[in-house]
């Protein structure tokens, strides 16, 4: 368990507690608590400067860090927390708590859950305390002070790391970090050791049924701090007093999504996933002659990590081909905004698909897990085929398994389910699905509505799991099911030979 949920535990709060990030319900540069706010960060200034000059004692910092969530107006203010370091510190260590986990998503960052988690770290085990106070107080303060700004200046901040979020050097600074945190060839032993690899090589292309190994997505998640970091530490964070870290970084988001904003958090996430180019739409192959597009919804990936899925599958269909990943690193089912992230039933995604498909004679669209549920969601847009690999038709079906945003509440579920189903009943193409064995999976062709087969096909496998994709490719069969449902050819594998140079 994190340590910001252990603490309120620890305090008998009930699930919906004070880090959660409504929406303000007035300024609070003209707050009646702004006085207090000022007084409490004071006294924090204090602290941090006399640990500073050399105070070995940290538990003034600590209780001035609690003293200024609790003082900020409402509904910012935590007021049920720990009531002193030493209590901060009984909590940390009945749990066990040695380490901050890495945290994987940028759309998910909280007002103080990420200082709160350091703080308790650093009263817990005092050997590594003084820095890890001293970054944690920063963040609670340049936070404080953030959500103390008008909302004018709020925005000139998001506006400014937009900006550079945009840049060409950011673009090349992510793709070479992402590169170097690529796993290296080892050097062949011998002839079957280069074959082995060159399998393993292709079949990782596709991603979505080949796990990526743990270290390699923490390389990647490494990674994207990294250049982020590189981008927005010097010209954003610094000025507005929020340490040079993944902890200041997602304090900034934190302090945005309490002040009533998402952009910050879309705008980072448009190139939070592994691919080296920017998302959240990667079109790629075929030149200017392609007459076919196949779409591709990326699913929210093995270990949280998004990436361009099928992508050895859909080489291997020739040239002449254009492909398009939609990327949704905020876990939305594509139903937010890229650019706002703000909740809008998907209608960005309509309309940017709109623009990308109308050039092409024939749109095909492929996704599993996620990825089917939004190949399904914007069928519209193709006059092709559509394959859904286990699609979420009614995500509620899959709660506390996949779908993990608090925000993504009944009533948009609800509402996508119904956007999936009229879509099947519009779409021009061809719709083929394909489910496992899995009791959640079979339920959601439940949902969809009662279609002639030449129009809706069902494929049902006797394959256990949510991951179909992995069950398929094991058998020896997902190279050849996909394209034959998707671009309706037959297909064999090409020499090693040749998929080990893409």
């Amino acid at each position: 368990m994190r340590l910001p949920v252990l603490l309120y535990a620890f305090s008998s709060l009930s699930a919906a507690h004070a880090l959660s990030t409504p929406s303000p319900a007035a300024s609070p540069s003209t707050s009646p608590h702004r006085p207090a706010a000022l007084a409490a960060l004071h006294a924090l200034d204090a602290a941090v400067l006399s640990v500073e000059r050399g105070d070995p004692a940290l538990s003034p910092l600590l209780d001035a860090c609690l003293a200024v969530c609790r003082a900020l107006p409402p509904p910012h203010a935590a007021q049920h927390l720990p009531a002193d370091a030493r209590q901060l510190a009984a909590a940390a260590a009945a749990f066990g708590i040695r380490a901050a986990p890495l945290k994987q998503h940028v759309f998910d960052a909280r007002l103080w859950d990420d200082a709160l988690e350091a703080l308790g770290l650093a009263a817990a085990h005092p050997t590594a305390a003084r820095q890890l106070s001293l970054s944690a107080a920063a963040a609670v303060a340049a936070s404080a002070r953030f959500l103390l700004l008008p909302a004018a200046a709020q925005r000139e901040a998001y506006a400014r790391l937009d900006a550079a979020l945009r840049t060409g050097a950011f673009a090349s600074a992510r793709a070479a970090a992402l590169a170097a945190a690529a796993p290296r060839r080892a050097a062949a032993a011998d002839a079957a050791a280069a074959r082995a690899y060159a399998l393993r090589r292709r079949e990782a292309h596709d991603f979505v049924a080949v796990p990526p190994h743990a270290d390699d997505e923490e390389r990647v998640v490494h990674a994207l701090y990294a250049a982020a970091l590189g981008a927005l530490g010097t010209p954003l964070l610094a000025p507005l007093g929020f340490p040079d870290s993944a902890l200041g970084l997602r304090s900034l988001l934190a302090a945005a999504a309490a002040a009533g904003s998402a952009a910050p958090a879309a705008s980072l996430g448009r190139g939070w996933h592994a691919s080296r180019q920017l998302g959240p739409l990667i079109v790629s192959g075929g030149g200017g002659g392609a007459s076919t597009l196949v779409l591709v919804f990326s699913s929210l990936g093995w270990r949280g990590v998004v990436r361009a899925e099928w992508g050895a599958t859909l080489r291997a269909a020739g040239e002449g081909l254009a492909v398009a990943h939609a990327l949704d690193t905020a876990q939305s089912w594509f139903q937010t905004s890229p650019q706002s992230g703000e909740w809008d039933g998907g209608a960005w995604w309509d309309a940017a698909l709109g623009a990308l498909c109308a050039p092409y004679r024939r749109v095909c669209v492929l996704g599993e897990s996620m990825g089917a549920s939004g190949a399904l969601r914007f069928a519209r847009h193709a006059n092709g085929a559509v394959v859904a690999l286990v699609p979420q038709v009614d995500v509620r079906d899959f709660d506390g398994t996949y779908a993990g945003r608090a925000d993504f509440d009944d009533a948009r579920k609800a509402a996508l389910r119904g956007a999936i189903g009229a879509a099947c009943e519009q779409t021009a193409a061809r719709v083929v699905l394909h489910v496992g064995a899995d009791a959640a999976d079979v339920r959601q062709l439940d949902y969809l509505p009662r279609l002639p087969e030449a129009r809706l096909r069902v494929v049902r496998h006797a394959c256990a799991g949510h991951s179909l994709g992995a069950a398929l490719k094991a058998q020896g069969l997902l190279h050849k099911t996909i394209l034959r449902d998707l671009l309706g050819h037959s297909y064999q594998l090409p020499p090693v030979s040749s998929a080990s140079r893409t």
